[in-house]
């Protein structure tokens, strides 16, 4: 009976564990959607700079190769942030040439136009 008792202890303490670690998980989802939906409805995107909690969403998008962002939301802070890194980059290197034959600005616009 001793070993009964002992037994179902460490499987009381693990279902424990992950039940902590899934709560942890839900709660940081939550924070990182709210956070997104404040950035969404932002009409000043232009020069905010991205926070952990949105930057840790590209993260998990590119992680896990799926979403579990609102798209409208998440196109807006995709666009924002291609645009901050293409404008640095610029800023390195203003002599942007062609890419596969075609000209880097025209490129660029396309994939703009697309996400937009």
């Amino acid at each position: 009976m001793n070993s009964e008792s002992t037994s179902s202890k460490p499987a009381a303490t693990e279902n424990s564990s992950t039940t902590a670690a899934s709560d942890t998980g839900n709660q940081q989802l939550k924070r990182r959607q709210e956070a997104l939906e404040v950035f969404a409805k932002g009409d000043d995107t232009k020069d905010k700079e991205l926070n952990s909690e949105l930057s840790q969403i590209i993260t998990d998008v590119a992680a896990i190769g799926a979403t579990r962002y609102r798209w409208e939301q998440l196109r807006k802070l995709l666009i924002h942030k291609l645009k901050r890194v293409v404008g640095k980059y610029r800023e390195t290197d203003p002599k942007t040439g062609e890419v596969d034959g075609e000209a880097f600005e025209v490129r660029y616009k396309r994939v703009l136009d697309f996400m937009e």
